[in-house]
């Protein structure tokens, strides 16, 4: 059962041409137990059908009833699941443009309709709501069991980031004429072109330090900028 193109070959021409009005149809069957259906709605309707014949329902809606052709309805409330699956999959698809169609394929099976089959399954069994792209995340999660997928998929991206630990650069309290330091990184570098000795009287010395950082260093803002622009907590 299915809908049909008009100008399809080996088409009734007797049904493809008749004028119809609104509620009308006409639907001829072949020796084969194939039927085709014209029905008119607001526009054409054409089917075509291995179990149905011009049988009409009265469809009921929130406000009014209306007659309708079986076939058409029948075909209404399974496409509807096809529509539902189509919709459901769209949500993050893995899908990418490819030339080699088993590629497409094998993706389009085990990553967005087996995804979407078991997403079903686990909302019956447990009765909870969960939306498709969460449900990616947590079998994602689940397989690759880098860390707690739970704990990590519970909690937003804005509290994930104010939980994450941050290296911060502090200044030393007292007096700053005490509490200087050699820059660790400038003095490192100096040492390594001038000498130990020079490098004492040429390097800044900073009351800032990195509390975050093993040993506490003390560091200038150039310095910690540079460190720390890609560390990870």
């Amino acid at each position: 059962m299915g809908t049909l193109r008009k100008n399809r070959r080996g088409n009734s021409a007797e049904v493809v041409s008749k004028k119809l009005k609104r509620g009308e149809l006409i639907a001829r069957e072949n020796k084969s137990g194939i039927t085709i259906l014209k029905w008119k709605d607001k526009r054409d309707v054409l089917m075509l059908s291995t179990k149905h014949s011009a049988e009409m329902t009265t469809v009921h809606k929130k406000f009014y009833s209306c007659e309708k052709s079986k076939m058409v309805v029948e075909y209404n409330l399974g496409k509807s699941s096809v529509d539902l699956s189509d919709q459901m999959i769209a949500y993050s698809s893995p899908l990418r443009k490819t030339l080699k169609w088993y590629r497409k394929l094998a993706i389009e099976l085990l990553l967005n309709t087996c995804m979407a089959n078991s997403m079903i399954l686990f909302k019956q069994i447990t009765r909870k709501n969960i939306q498709i792209s969460e449900f990616r995340m947590k079998v994602a999660m689940y397989l690759t069991k880098c860390r707690d997928h739970e704990a990590e998929v519970s909690i937003s991206p804005h509290e994930r980031l104010l939980k994450k630990p941050r290296h911060e650069l502090k200044a030393m309290p007292g007096k700053a004429r005490t509490a200087r330091r050699f820059c660790k990184i400038c003095y490192q570098k100096n040492s390594k072109k001038l000498g130990r000795i020079i490098a004492k009287n040429c390097t800044k010395k900073v009351v800032t330090y990195c509390k975050d950082c093993a040993g506490s260093p003390f560091l200038c803002l150039e310095c910690f900028n540079t460190t720390h622009r890609n560390v990870r907590a």
